[in-house]
Order: C-alpha cells, then structure tokens, then sequence
C-alpha cells in the first residue's frame, strides 16, 4: 500500500545540468497544496507492426522514458526585504533569473541564457523516484478574494525508483501566503516604473479590477532522448495573462482609444504591504487586445487579454516578479 499522505516532493537546482542534485536532506522538501497529482511516468511504446495470421495485436518495443510532474505551492514573502523566498528555486528552473538587492529586494527576471536546472525526488511513502535535468514550466494564481498560489509543471528524465526510508519533509521556510484582497493589494497599475534598486513600483493609473487569477509564463518545455544528448529545455515562452476592471466612461475612452490604436504600456500589480511580505509582478512593455465586456455584479467590467514582451529584442526582461 502506497498512501497519499505519505507523499511529499524535494527539489533541487542543480550546479551542473543533469548532476541529479547532492547531499538530498528534508530543507528539500516543497509544501504542496493537497490537490497534488502523482508524477507520470512517461515510458514511449513503439509497435512492431507485424503481420498476425489471426485479430491479434503485434507487440511494442520500450522506447524513452521521461517524467512530468504537476503540482501547486503558495506563494509568500520570505520575511525580509531581501530572503529567498522558498519557492524562488522552482522560478528559476522555470526560466528566471535572480538578482539579490541587498536590504532591499529579491527581483527574479526572465531569461534565455545560462538557466538553472532541476532534480526532483519524489517520494511515495516508501517508493522514491528521483529524475535530474528539469524545466518547469508555471502560471501565477493572482486572482482577488483568494490565496495567492502557483501551479507547476515540469519535465525531467533519468529515473530512478526504488524502495527505501523516506527523507522527512523539512517545511522551515515555507511561510503563510497571502487572501488577495483590497486591503492589502493594489491596484493594477498601467504606466508605471520599476525602481531597479528598492523594487518598489511608482507612477502609473491604477484601476479596481479582479486581480491576475492567471499570469502564464508559457514556457514550451520540451523532452529530447537525442543520441548521447538526452535533455529536457525550454524551446520558447509566450506570457499571457486576462484581467477585468473597473472603469469610468472617461477611463473606458482613454483605455479603448489605446487598444485601438496598439499603444503599449507597463503593467505592474503588487500584494502585500508589510516589509517581507510584499509580491509584485512587473511588465515593462504589455500589449492589450480583444476587449469585450464581462459582467459583474450587476456592473460590466472591461477584459482585456495582455501579452508581456521584452522591450527590445533580447532584453530578457518581459516580466519580473519582486519580493521584498
């Protein structure tokens, strides 16, 4: 028997891509939401397709195995202005890169180049299985009147299973997430600025909305078994994401006017107020299309579909994701 409450996931980024992680202990282990799905074992089949003198089927050959994982943490502050926060290492190997403002802020930014890989070691009550050489692909869950969370997938090979005492989950860390709710959210914000240095947000029109229930990174995660190059990478990411708001006639004007014409904005949107405790999300050059009407308690709200682009080819900086 194999319980599910005796499950629980570790993670590590790896210093060499593929080295599988080292020196695995339970300050590994990720909270996971209750709604965790068991890792797939992705085993490819490939049929022989002989010829039967009868119904029957021809058999399959194995071909390469991989594993996809799909699970959700919360997201949180990590107490400090500049602490890691816990789940900041399943943002890098999701394409992000991270800068430590000391004192002041973590920023992690998008990236192309010099990514950070993963190791997974999952464990099943007494089963582990463990793969190396991941990516994760994650939307952000930033929608109002809820707990501010993440949902993760990833793609990993190098299997390994076996049976053996478990690591006890070590959670230190993993600390309370925030309910996205106006007292302690702003606003989303277009127009505004980035300050490098503090990662506060400044400027820009703030408008009542629903928050961001999903900022998708997009990340194309793709499993190659090439012949002495097995790998799992990032191909390309799209982020996306939708939001509803609230606008006045003149604010609607101004808003429509702009969509219509393409013109592009930033867009920022910040949970938290207290030092430590703070989450905002940053795009410096947002593109707003396909508006349509959503109703809302009996008032209309204007949505609005957005893409985050970097702004000039190969700045690597479409989105940033700010703790402090």
């Amino acid at each position: 028997m194999i319980l599910k409450h005796k499950s629980h996931l570790l993670n590590q980024s790896e210093s060499v891509y593929g080295d599988g992680g080292t020196g695995w202990a339970g300050t590994d282990a990720v909270q996971l939401l209750t709604d965790m799905n068991p890792p797939r074992m992705i085993v490819e089949q490939f049929n022989r397709m002989l010829h039967q003198q009868d119904f029957s089927a021809s058999d399959n050959l194995p071909g390469s195995e991989y594993m996809e994982f799909s699970f959700r943490t919360e997201l949180f502050g990590a107490g400090s202005a500049d602490g890691i926060p816990k789940w900041g290492r399943l943002l890098q190997q999701a394409g992000f890169s991270r800068t430590v403002v000391s004192s002041n802020c973590v920023k992690y930014t998008t990236a192309t180049d010099s990514l950070t890989s993963g190791a997974y070691w999952w464990q099943m009550d007494g089963l582990r299985i463990t793969c190396k050489g991941a990516y994760n692909d994650v939307t952000l869950n930033l929608g109002y009147n809820d707990i501010a969370r993440a949902t993760w997938t990833a793609k990993a090979f190098g299997l390994v299973k076996s049976a053996e005492t478990k690591i006890a989950p070590d959670f230190t860390g993993w600390n309370r997430s925030w309910t996205v709710l106006d007292k302690n959210t702003g606003d989303i914000k277009f127009g505004s600025s980035l300050n490098g240095t503090t990662g506060a947000i400044t400027g820009g029109t703030a408008y009542p909305s629903k928050g961001i229930p999903e900022l998708r990174i997009g990340n194309e995660v793709v499993y190659d078994p090439l012949l002495g190059g097995e790998s799992v990478y990032i191909a390309s990411r799209s982020i996306t994401a939708q939001v509803e708001l609230r606008l006045t006639p003149d604010q609607f004007e101004t808003v429509i006017g702009e969509v219509e014409a393409g013109t592009e904005t930033s867009l920022s949107f910040t949970i938290g107020s207290a030092t430590g405790r703070r989450l905002s999300v940053f795009g410096p050059r947002v593109e707003r299309h396909n508006p349509e009407w959503s109703q809302h308690n009996k008032e209309w709200l204007l949505k609005l579909d957005l893409t985050f682009l970097s702004t000039v080819g190969g700045a690597n900086d479409a989105l940033t994701i700010v703790t402090r």
